[in-house]
């Protein structure tokens, strides 16, 4: 047995291990985007719709006095 296929099998692990961990941090960092950007299309939707009722009941008050 060569003194090196036990350095090679650890490094092989570490790699192996290294893979697995940068492919789960990219799931969690591509869950973390769309949870982001689910979040940001809640605001502007808030946003949006909050602007139409003010505008509506801007424009009744408007009527309403005239």
């Amino acid at each position: 047995m060569r003194p090196t296929s036990g350095f090679r099998r650890t490094h092989c692990q570490s790699a192996k291990e290294i893979v697995s961990r940068a492919r789960g941090t990219l799931i969690d960092g591509s869950i973390s985007l769309v949870l982001v950007s689910f979040a940001l299309e809640l605001v502007v939707s808030a946003y949006v719709g909050i602007s139409l009722v003010l505008k509506f009941e801007h424009m009744r008050f408007s009527l309403e006095r005239t």
